[in-house]
């Protein structure tokens, strides 16, 4: 077992002194435990005539069963304007044979599972080369190279698994060069773990969560389903139980808090998103030591007399902006930006009039509880305020919209969730949420948009969201008694820290920059961020500020973006404080820091203050010389609380307040992702999609095998992959006439399959 646990004096001092918990035990669950949201659907039939092709997160590899006797792999490539494979390895009894382009062999004398095939010295492959592994059920009557891979048997094919043998990794056409007089040892040895790993084809997961409310842990349970197969060389059949790959990439940081209860094993497979480890057998635990920063918070405190100068002129500008502001008993106070209609904007800033209540005096401090529970119970936790989709409640407002997904909406109502812990928190005011519960719940769109393989929520480069909405709803499901979503959102939280550590962790983009090239020829610098993570095979966005050397906006600069909570802080002080440190100087040293001194906006920029004084828990001294903090421009109330709130947390020693009590049974296991995600994009190092042909002749095709991001000579119209740029490897087909019908198939959560009926005309899979 490897243990990578964060080790923290704050920690240490924290769990010596906890003050009584504040919530008390877990009793009872107000709302019934949630199932998967989808009944697992069997397999696709295998019997009949038909041909399958089964696509999934959780292997590099994809699955193909057909009745057919004739097979077509990476095939058709001229009609992308490159060559097709020109070399295939074919282990037979007296040793690897090697047979090249135009040439066949006699497949029965075959001595293992595997073929190995690479396309070295063929047209339009200049710049790399990305060999094909394809593993065998049934012995072939003739193996040949010629367009493509084509395979004859002599009754039906049955299943052949192929994969790129590396992952999305593209080896440089020196070594390949010498493939052809022989494999490498090492190439040898990873067709046949795979030839063996793939007889066990892993095609679903069940992901279930429990909170060890005394190890301050959450457990995350792995069980894989998988297709077995049978070859006609008797293959040792093994199951490898796989990580996600961007929990794999945290793994590989080193010091993440996690364990992992079997010995980890690494196959060497790039993917998009990280490493492709695993564990030997069928299932694993994970065991994040991350609950702390749910059950504990950041204890308020008064300043001592003895306070810097810089916390007490924070203290006078936070009471003066909270009495300026709050002078009665009426929720129309609130409105920072116009009214209602900018509701969007309003809310992301109204947590730090919450926070701002302890350091308010008398009356200013009852008149803004007065308004601030009139505006949540009147106005916040009214549903009209909202637009359903799908399951869930969208916050839509001037520039935050909505384009046939969650997108910009979603960030914004999970970001609700933690103004809405702070109300209740920070005022004491719990009735509004246990009343509009059921409403709250709808809010956290999180989990709708992850997978398995992205971990946490994709297309978010802001540290701001997801990890605090997470935070929040676990806090406030253990306040009303709701033990399935506390569990399930202590559960996301974990998922969503792991991204805060890799996209901070220089040993996480370390591991993409040494397996370049990745989207084209340029080189990779040493400063450059994972940002966000993309759909299909495009997998993490990177960038920095000046890789690449073209791109339509940087997203490294939108890191911190609305960055403002102290728990989450915390985390990053105890596990990446290095890095923290040596990217905040970095930040204050850059003339276009987008996290300006002396400025904040509350609902979007946090200033460069306040990003030290959470990540770094700056002394006083060093933070007030920054910038002069009486040469501060801060126009909004909200945007002046949340700058002069840096000032003022650092005005006594930073100490936690227990919420939840470590005395009481862990929780029982509660199911994870499975319950709401979506299946999209079923895939994990190559992409596989059926050929819809252009608008007006939506002929049925066979699947088109394509990567992102680099393009081949020819992109021809309308891509079965949607926007981007695609590097094709040609077709999987069977027989020498286009399918009569293909349709695609949900299978569960991770995986999908192409159903593919036999046609009866000549025109070999036209693709126009």
């Amino acid at each position: 077992m490897r243990v990578a646990v964060a080790c923290c004096a704050l920690l240490v001092v924290a769990a010596a002194c906890r003050p009584q918990s504040l919530y008390g035990p877990l009793e009872g669950n107000r709302v019934a435990p949630v199932e998967p949201g989808v009944e697992r659907a069997a397999l696709p039939g295998f019997e009949g005539p038909g041909t399958s092709v089964i696509r999934t997160n959780l292997s590099p590899a994809v699955l193909l069963h057909s009745e057919a006797t004739q097979i077509r792999l990476l095939d058709r490539l001229k009609e992308w304007g490159v060559g097709g494979p020109q070399h295939l390895a074919m282990p037979m009894r007296a040793g690897i044979r090697m047979i090249h382009g135009g040439h066949s062999a006699h497949g029965p004398d075959m001595s293992e599972a595997w073929l190995l095939v690479w396309f070295n010295g063929a047209e339009g492959w200049t710049h790399w080369d990305v060999p094909w592994l394809v593993i065998l059920q049934h012995r072939p009557e003739r193996v040949s190279l010629g367009e493509g891979l084509k395979m004859t048997f002599a009754s039906a094919a049955g299943h052949i698994a192929l994969m790129p043998l590396h992952g999305f990794r593209k080896l440089s056409l020196s070594e390949t060069a010498d493939w052809q007089h022989g494999l490498p040892g090492g190439v040898l040895a990873r067709c046949r773990w795979w030839a063996s790993a793939l007889r066990e084809f892993p095609y679903a997961v069940t992901e279930e969560a429990a909170v060890d409310f005394s190890q301050d842990a959450v457990l995350m349970r792995s069980h894989y389903e998988y297709i077995s197969i049978r070859d006609d060389w008797g293959t040792r059949r093994q199951r490898f139980a796989p990580l996600s790959p961007v929990l794999g990439l945290a793994y590989l940081g080193g010091n993440f808090p996690m364990s992992v209860s079997e010995k980890v094993h690494d196959p060497d497979i790039f993917t998009p998103y990280g490493p492709y480890l695993g564990v030997v057998g069928d299932s694993h635990t994970v065991r994040f030591n991350v609950a702390q920063y749910i059950h504990e918070t950041e204890k308020q405190q008064q300043p001592t007399g003895s306070a810097h100068p810089a916390v007490k002129l924070a203290l006078e500008q936070i009471r003066k902006r909270m009495s300026d502001k709050f002078r009665k008993d009426d929720m129309g106070q609130v409105w920072d930006h116009g009214g209602p209609n900018n509701y969007c904007w309003q809310v992301m800033g109204d947590r730090w009039y919450a926070k701002a209540l302890a350091y308010t005096p008398e009356p200013a401090r009852g008149h803004a509880i007065a308004s601030l529970r009139q505006y949540f119970s009147e106005f916040v936790l009214q549903e009209d305020r909202y637009r359903p989709f799908r399951d869930k409640l969208l916050l839509v407002g001037p520039g935050i919209g909505t384009w046939g997904g969650y997108d910009d909406a979603g960030k914004f109502s999970s970001n609700l969730l933690e103004t809405l812990w702070c109300y209740a928190h920070y005022t004491g005011d719990w009735e509004p949420i246990r009343r509009r519960w059921p409403m709250i719940r709808r809010l956290l769109v999180t989990p709708a948009e992850s997978s398995w393989r992205s971990f946490g929520r994709v297309a978010i480069a802001e540290m701001g969201d997801e990890a605090a909405p997470c935070l929040a709803m676990a806090r406030m499901a253990y306040r009303v008694g709701d033990r399935d979503t506390f569990v399930y959102a202590s559960y996301l939280f974990a998922r969503e820290l792991i991204h805060h550590y890799v996209k901070c962790k220089p040993q996480c983009a370390e591991y993409f920059r040494n397996n370049q090239p990745w989207h084209s020829a340029e080189e990779m610098p040493r400063e450059v961020y994972l940002t966000n993570l993309w759909g299909d095979v495009a997998g993490w966005q990177i960038d920095g500020p000046t890789y690449p050397a073209e791109t339509g906006e940087r997203q490294y600069s939108n890191r911190w973006v609305r960055f403002s909570n102290e728990d989450v802080a915390r985390f990053h002080r105890d596990v990446l404080a290095d890095e923290m440190h040596a990217e905040m100087d970095l930040l204050l040293s850059r003339p276009d820091c987008p996290y300006k001194a002396g400025k904040s906006t509350a609902h979007i920029a946090p200033s460069i203050e306040q990003l030290r004084s959470l990540l770094l828990n700056e002394d006083v001294d060093r933070l007030a010389a920054v910038s002069p903090m009486d040469e501060a421009k801060i126009g909004r109330p909200a945007d002046a609380i949340s700058y002069y709130m840096s000032f003022a947390r650092l005005g006594a020693p930073t100490t936690y307040e227990r919420l939840i009590p470590p005395d009481q049974p862990a929780t029982a296991f509660v199911i994870g992702l499975e319950r709401e995600t979506r299946t999209h994009d079923t895939c994990l190092t190559v992409g596989a999609s059926c050929w819809w042909g252009p608008k007006g002749n939506r002929a049925a095709a066979y699947p088109v095998l394509a990567t992102w991001g680099w393009p081949t000579p020819e992109q021809a119209g309308e891509m079965p992959f949607g926007s981007g740029k695609r590097w094709v490897f040609g077709q999987i087909a069977t027989g020498d006439a286009a399918p009569a019908t293909v349709s695609e198939r949900r299978i569960n959560w991770t995986t999908s399959a192409y159903e593919i009926e036999p046609g009866g005309n000549a025109a070999g899979g036209e693709t126009q």
